[in-house]
């Protein structure tokens, strides 16, 4: 992947229309001599456009998602029964088992 990322770069770089001054690929940038930019988180007033892009991806898919992945989680861990957790042929959650354990001693 990082050769196809170099080798599309060097292509860039050879059809370009204009003068580049500086990339931001980092072993390239070695290679070529160029040099690197890193930007801080959240900075806006750097590049716009790829923070708004994180912020979307953010906002839409990883906090549509938690909710019912926590709702996964609470159910996997207090409702369900395992197979593996059993004392005296009874099954358990996870958390009941817990429970139970802890205050039995087992």
């Amino acid at each position: 992947m990082l050769q196809d990322a170099k080798n599309f770069l060097y292509e860039v770089l050879e059809e370009k229309p204009f003068k580049i001054k500086d990339i931001q690929v980092e072993q390239a940038c070695k290679e070529l001599k160029k040099t690197l930019f890193v930007l801080p988180p959240s900075s806006p007033d750097l590049n716009a456009g790829v923070e708004r892009l994180n912020r979307i991806c953010q906002e839409e898919h990883y906090l549509r998602h938690f909710n019912e992945l926590s709702n996964k989680l609470n159910d996997y861990n207090y409702f369900r029964l395992h197979r593996s957790l059993v004392i005296y042929d009874c099954l358990f959650s996870p958390m009941q088992f817990f429970n139970l354990k802890r205050t039995l001693c087992l």
